[in-house]
């Protein structure tokens, strides 16, 4: 079940972000999303949510600098949105970004960009041989195995756990074509992959065919405890604890050697 965390408080900046805590906690929402951090790796998923179902937030999208003095976009939550209040405002204070002039268009008004989120199952991750985490050969890739996908190798990453799927406005728009042709995204494997073309990394999600263990009436089970995704997208909790799940083949494996590990043990006491 997953265990949800004390509500966050943001800093005098509205960020809800503690980047340090964030990356080395394995509750944090932040480790709790499908990351790509590498060009042409992908993650394979499978929908919780129908494309409907999914949480369509307004952010402000805030020009921010890493630790490492890298420029990127930050996507903070419009606590002012009447589409973001819909059941209820979610915070009683009035949004601060909403208040700064250099987030506004030329009228004066906030630009504001949805982002789509979604609870899916995510089974892998597929990374490359250039990877440099496998180049360093650090320690968490140790357990890495090698597979064939087609004619490309690739070093699996094993996840086995919901997570939470984050979506641009163009990826999710290739989403809803496809739902809108088969009427539903609930029915099929998907592949998430990541990309490096014209100058800039895009996403992108395509069928797959890689056979994935059943986790239907386990996920039956923990999805009802779920908290709703815009709790997630105004990161109002500051964690969540997603369960790695185990296949039915491979809980027999574990019984058939656990039962052949006992009864060698009681052998062993008879002498």
């Amino acid at each position: 079940m997953p265990r949800i965390g004390d509500l966050f408080v943001s800093d005098d900046q509205g960020s809800a972000r503690n980047t340090t805590t964030q990356f080395s906690d394995s509750k944090s929402l932040w480790r709790n999303h499908v990351r790509l951090r590498h060009n042409e790796e992908f993650a394979v998923i499978k929908f919780l949510q129908d494309c409907d179902d999914g949480d369509k937030t307004l952010f402000h999208s805030v020009p921010s600098v890493s630790a490492s003095g890298k420029t990127f976009t930050s996507y903070e939550f419009c606590s002012d949105a009447s589409a973001n209040n819909v059941e209820g405002r979610v915070f009683e204070e009035p949004c601060v970004h909403c208040a700064n002039p250099d987030l506004n268009d030329e009228n004066g008004r906030p630009q504001l960009r949805n982002r789509f989120r979604y609870y899916v199952m995510h089974y892998g991750t597929y990374h490359l041989e250039s990877n440099p985490d496998i180049k360093e050969q650090r320690e968490w890739t140790q357990d890495w195995k090698s597979v064939e996908v087609g004619r490309q190798v690739y070093f699996r990453e094993t996840k086995l756990q919901p997570q939470v799927l984050e979506l641009s406005p163009g990826t999710w728009t290739d989403l809803s074509d496809d739902f809108k042709r088969r009427g539903t995204i609930l029915d099929k494997v998907y592949e998430y992959r990541r990309s490096f073309r014209e100058g800039q990394v895009r996403y992108k999600l395509v069928a797959s065919d890689i056979k994935v263990p059943n986790f239907d009436e386990q996920l039956a089970v923990i999805t009802a405890d779920f908290p709703p995704m815009i709790d997630i997208s105004a990161q109002k909790i500051t964690e969540i604890d997603f369960p790695v799940l185990e296949s039915a083949a491979k809980k027999k494996e574990q019984e058939v050697e656990d039962d052949a590990f006992e009864k060698m043990a009681n052998f062993e006491e008879e002498f």
